[in-house]
């Protein structure tokens, strides 16, 4: 919630301009005591930006919250110089859950509580179903199929091939008729640690989703929405390239210094799948339909 900007956005209208300020220093530094990169030589400034935010937190806030923010922060900075990157500290949070379990399993005042009473129950019901004395059904009938229908037949523009024929040496033929049996239309790309996804309408509330990203658009950066993904073999090797609708420069909020793109203003464009940033995290603005924030750029 606070290093992707989803606090900072759901609170920027709740907090007067006295504590606003020191709020968003909070939620920087925890961005950057959360992140992956350790960087020695930059953990004294990150030190002294945890004093300075730490001593406007006790200026503006309740002893309560203080308390609350303040504690997990004491010793972080330096735990990072000793331990590296703080997401292994979370480990300590895993420890108290599994004490809790501990405790519930050994509950003999309120047995039904348990956790071994649970499984108990769920072996029962298991056995049941499988004996016949209780019907079959099946749990995945009730879950909406998510399974991504099959894509529109996309005819390439003369743009599109000429910037395909730019990283495939030339396989594509220049006509954008006879280009369809040469590649594949993908709806997913899997990363190490993301997913993109391409435009699919949302039955839900009849919206398309897909994944916003941030591209590198010749010497400038723009944000972008993936329409889906092109997958070309050049040399027995798949190449991945996106069909992207581009739109106009995103602005930064004054106030939460969060950035929001007009969709209004767009255009489509082929590139390639390196362009593209890893997904941000959006939300549609309440007032404006054609505002989108882009919580963690």
């Amino acid at each position: 919630l606070a290093v992707d900007g989803i606090l900072r956005y759901r609170l920027r209208g709740l907090l007067g301009m006295s504590q606003r300020k020191p709020f968003f220093r909070l939620l920087d530094v925890i961005q950057k005591v959360c992140s992956d990169d350790e960087v020695t030589d930059s953990l004294p400034v990150l030190q002294k930006e945890r004093n300075e935010m730490g001593a406007e937190i006790e200026q503006d806030f309740p002893i309560s919250v203080q308390t609350i923010s303040l504690h997990i922060f004491h010793h972080s900075v330096a735990g990072i110089h000793q331990l590296g990157p703080v997401h292994g500290l979370w480990m300590h949070c895993y420890e108290r859950f599994n004490s809790w379990i501990c405790q519930r399993v050994k509950n003999q005042r309120f047995p039904e509580a348990t956790v071994m009473e649970t499984y108990r129950v769920f072996d029962w019901v298991h056995y049941m179903v499988l004996s016949g004395n209780l019907p079959s059904f099946d749990v995945d009938s009730v879950v909406e199929n998510e399974t991504a229908k099959p894509a529109t037949n996309y005819q390439l523009t003369t743009q599109d091939i000429r910037v395909l024929n730019v990283c495939c040496d030339n396989v594509l033929p220049l006509h954008p008729t006879n280009c369809n049996q040469f590649f594949s239309i993908e709806r997913k790309v899997h990363g190490k640690s993301h997913e993109w996804r391409a435009q699919k309408l949302d039955s839900s509330d009849n919206k398309h989703v897909s994944s916003v990203v941030l591209v590198n658009y010749g010497n400038t950066k723009r944000v972008g929405r993936v329409i889906h993904f092109l997958s070309l073999p050049v040399s027995g090797i798949n190449r991945e390239f996106a069909t992207t609708e581009i739109f106009s420069d995103f602005e930064q909020d004054p106030e939460s210094c969060l950035y929001f793109v007009n969709t209004l203003s767009s255009h489509v464009t082929t590139l390639s799948f390196e362009f593209l940033s890893v997904p941000l995290v959006t939300v549609a603005d309440d007032d404006r339909a054609s505002i989108l924030w882009l919580l963690n750029m």
